[in-house]
């Protein structure tokens, strides 16, 4: 890593598997960015709806969530439709037209909360501690949620990537990868490798890693202003694969951060470990 090291994009996803919103600064408290995955569709199951199965859920990154950080309310754009806010009985219907099955939005993760994913078609990005799991097959996971109630993330409080990474899987892609793919809330520059146990400081905010992020099938399919693009999935199988903790290898894509001093972040602000 080199001392010029700065933030060089940063987002939040107010909707679980919607558009990120982009951000020039953001507040991050214990619990990550303000507003960040705060809400998720829910089928009439109970089960939660999300672009990992993407024919259940995959039209969700289409659509673009907005959050207002003085009132708290998440207004979600669908297209084609007009804008409605979240946790209204208009919101639920327009989703549920867009995506062709009824779904409800809720922002509370219930403790037995399930989602179905289906793993991507290239063996090497089921992870070890999968041992049934075969690749293109569709399974059922428990919603992780990091241990928290009220936010939608997968694991960590913060999802942060490095443009090294993302040069690395271009060149091995054949083309340039836009990070919006993998969903951070951080894209660092002048990082070689972000290394569980480091810390870094950005404005206010200092964060600990804690272990790499296993990928699945989002990163290829078509987003917003993107189309699908199956050789980001392919370069990301080619990589080596990282240990996770004590689980096991997976291939892996960007870091889980946990957030140890709470603050503010801002675009071009410097990076500092120690």
């Amino acid at each position: 890593m080199t001392s010029a090291a700065r933030v060089v994009g940063l987002w939040r996803y107010p909707l679980k598997s919607a558009a990120g919103e982009p951000l020039a600064s953001a507040s991050v408290g214990r619990h990550g960015v303000l507003g960040d995955r705060r809400w998720a569709a829910v089928d009439d199951d109970g089960i939660l709806v999300s672009a990992k199965h993407p024919k259940r859920g995959g039209e969700l990154l289409q659509v673009v969530a907005r959050y207002d950080d003085e009132s708290g309310d998440a207004t979600i754009d669908i297209p084609g439709s007009r804008p409605v806010l979240a946790g209204t009985s208009a919101a639920d219907e327009a989703l549920s037209d867009w995506l062709q099955r009824p779904v409800r939005l809720r922002r509370d993760v219930g403790p037995d909360m399930r989602l179905t994913r289906r793993w991507p078609d290239q063996q090497e990005l089921v992870p070890e501690w999968e041992p049934s799991a075969r690749a293109g097959v569709d399974a059922v996971t428990a919603v992780a949620a990091g241990g928290r109630l009220d936010s939608f993330v997968d694991y960590g409080a913060v999802h942060v990537v490095t443009t090294a990474e993302l040069d690395a899987l271009s060149s091995t892609a054949g083309s340039s990868v836009d990070p919006a793919r993998f969903r951070p809330n951080v894209l660092v520059d002048g990082v070689d490798e972000l290394a569980p146990g480091m810390r870094m400081q950005i404005g206010d905010v200092v964060w600990r890693v804690d272990l790499p992020t296993p990928r699945c099938v989002v990163p290829g399919l078509a987003q917003r202003d993107m189309d699908e693009d199956l050789s980001v999935l392919k370069a990301v199988a080619r990589q080596e694969r990282k240990q996770v903790a004590t689980l096991g290898r997976a291939a892996c894509v960007g870091i889980y951060a946990t957030v140890e001093s709470p603050g503010a972040v801002a675009i071009d602000a410097a990076v500092r470990f120690g």
